[in-house]
């Protein structure tokens, strides 16, 4: 019978944890994302270098 409760409990707090972890999972997405952009616009200054200026990203 206790194995029976352990594994209840064991899948209940498996459940809470799910929402949990696909929140992490897309913030850590929205992280690299962000990373990856900010990473692109420095590459995109330093190729423009101090004699050129960088090209607007999207005026409009």
């Amino acid at each position: 019978m206790t194995s029976i409760w352990r594994d209840f409990c064991k899948a209940l707090v498996a459940a809470v944890r799910r929402p949990d972890e696909a929140a992490l999972r897309a913030e850590r997405g929205r992280a690299v994302r962000r990373l990856a952009e900010e990473k692109i616009r420095e590459q995109e200054r330093r190729s423009a270098g101090p004699d050129r200026r960088a090209e607007p990203a999207d005026e409009g």
